[in-house]
């Protein structure tokens, strides 16, 4: 009897899926689900209909799923309490937007969500899945509603993960803060190749700022008094949604009048650089730090007397569209009311900051990987792949209070950073890019087609474990 597995394919492309499949014919071994979005249902089911094998479905196939028999009383009970008493649940179905189909407000989405699981859990019981696998961590509601599923069911789930660098991936087995290592030793890694693109990052974040600034942020900036607040993007959406026009607007108008020229060269700080808002990289994988500026406030009531705490917002959430959900002028006020706090202008760059700071502090940002390049103490408050030393991942506040201990006493020595780096990703992650590719590498932008061919490599080596044939 062939194993079945559940793989979610948002992401992926019908054309490299089908040569993966083809190439590797895991359909001989496996049944395979692949849960795509309804846009790409039909093609999918087209394309794919010549594999027996090979199932696409849709999360409306999941949540609407009906079953011989219903889920009993108490198990239902015990997992809505598991689901529902999860802080990033709530935080998710506020995410999902003010004209859901369901209807506005978290009394209707827990409602709903309520009764897909019924069926959700359903399906998950039926098929008796080996694993489900997911393209990057659970960050839409329905996303984070089957990885539950999954979970209260004591299901396998196997999620790619970003690398710390944007070329690199690696898969672990788990959806929450702690997620255990699947493939320890991988030995499909073109080690020269993983040097070579070490030692250019390296190199391009070790210069000038003016050097190493990705091109998107070159892209963003504009002139005068449109260099950080850029009105006339994405015009439509702000005719369309006015409010966060508006909200934008009124945003940077305070944050401009209150943010700091800081003189970076004398003075006893950290630095904490602030995510854009929606994103994945805060909501979940902040996890309990999904509201950055609980994350701030707790690093404020860990420094030392006469040591200020720098906080620099993003400049994209003054060039792109700016949800009131998520930043509004009370946020901006509550850390002005805290008297070792300071708001920095954006004028100041980035590597300016890093290079003055006693220690830096991000959720999950790139800042962590510059400043560990440049050998400055590194805090991540959420998930961490960057496991070298001088960079603390948050674990609790007892250590962390350890860490700020040390950095301000300069007790934190970074040094080796490259051959560090080497010996953290060799074995732990896969690379998508060609060893024998000739084209110039963008190593903030990564490229779709070769991160797909990451995921691919590293699905292949996990379908490896679960051949049962």
């Amino acid at each position: 009897m062939k194993n079945k597995v559940l793989l979610e394919c948002d992401s992926f492309t019908i054309d490299q899926f089908k040569q993966w499949l083809d190439e590797n014919q895991y359909f001989k071994n496996f049944i395979i689900y692949a849960l795509v979005k309804p846009l790409h249902f039909k093609t999918f089911k087209e394309e794919l209909a010549v594999h027996k094998n090979i199932i696409p479905i849709t999360y409306q196939t999941i949540f609407e799923y009906q079953a011989k028999k219903t889920v009993n009383a108490k198990s239902y009970f015990d997992f809505i309490n598991f689901y529902l008493n999860d802080q990033i649940t709530s935080r998710l179905l506020d995410r999902d937007g003010y004209w859901p189909s369901f209807g506005t407000g978290n009394q209707n989405a827990f409602h709903y969500h309520s009764e897909a699981a019924n069926h959700a859990l359903m399906f998950l019981e039926d098929h008796a899945f080996q694993f489900i696998y997911f393209r990057e961590s659970p960050h839409i509601s329905k996303e984070w509603l089957l990885a539950k599923c999954a979970d209260f069911l004591n299901l396998k789930i196997y999620i790619s993960e970003q690398f710390v660098f944007t070329w690199l991936f690696t898969i672990k087995e788990g959806y929450k803060r702690f997620r255990k290592p699947v493939l320890n030793q991988l030995d499909l890694q073109p080690s020269q190749r993983l040097k070579d693109d070490l030692s250019n990052y390296v190199k391009m974040v070790s210069d000038k700022y003016e050097i190493a600034i990705p091109g998107y942020e070159k892209d963003r900036i504009g002139q005068g008094f449109f260099k950080f607040y850029n009105p006339f993007r994405e015009i439509k959406e702000s005719i369309k949604r006015p409010h966060r026009f508006i909200n934008k607007t009124k945003n940077y108008l305070f944050y401009k009048k209150n943010a700091k020229e800081i003189n970076v060269k004398n003075l006893d700080y950290f630095v904490f650089f602030m995510h854009y808002q929606p994103e994945r990289t805060s909501l979940p994988e902040g996890y309990e730090f999904s509201d950055q500026f609980f994350a701030i406030q707790i690093l404020s009531k860990l420094l030392p007397k006469g040591i200020k705490l720098i906080v620099k917002e993003h400049p994209s959430m003054f060039t792109y569209e700016s949800e009131p959900k998520f930043r509004t002028i009370f946020n901006y006020k509550s850390l002005l009311n805290i008297d070792n706090i300071e708001l920095c202008s954006l004028n100041i760059n980035s590597f300016e900051l890093i290079d003055h700071a006693l220690g830096v502090a991000t959720i999950t940002g790139t800042s962590a990987i510059e400043s560990y390049i440049r050998k400055k103490p590194v805090i991540v408050f959420g998930r961490n792949n960057l496991n070298v030393d001088g960079v603390h991942g948050f674990k609790n506040v007892e250590d962390l209070e350890l860490f700020v201990r040390k950095v301000c006493e300069k007790k934190i020595q970074i040094d080796n950073v490259s051959e560090n780096l080497y010996n953290m990703c060799v074995h732990s992650a896969m690379s998508g890019i060609p060893e024998d590719t000739t084209e110039s590498v963008d190593y903030y932008t990564y490229k779709k087609s070769f991160q797909e061919i990451a995921h691919y490599k590293l699905l292949s080596q996990v379908l490896k474990l679960h051949d049962a044939t």
